[in-house]
């Protein structure tokens, strides 16, 4: 697997940008919908699984085994929210 180093900017750019458009779009319509409230609930507790698991990452030195292991972990995560 080959993936491209994102600097720190790029990386916290690309977040906050998904993060605004789900918690001010998406979540709170689907939230209105009343068989989807719980499925919204396990949203945000998905996001801020991923909020940790990033700010773990911001921590780790990029030359560390484990900054790559927890990219990947991330990756997954994200796929099985999907």
């Amino acid at each position: 697997m080959r993936l491209r180093r994102l600097t720190l900017y790029e990386t916290e750019r690309r977040e906050n940008r998904y993060l605004a458009l789900c918690g001010t779009v998406f979540y709170p319509e689907i939230d209105k919908l009343p068989i989807a409230g719980e499925l919204v609930d396990l949203a945000f507790d998905d996001h801020a699984e991923f909020d940790a698991v990033l700010q773990e990452i911001a921590e780790l030195p990029v030359d560390k085994p484990e900054w790559l292991e927890r990219v990947v972990e991330l990756k997954d995560m994200v796929r099985r929210h999907s």
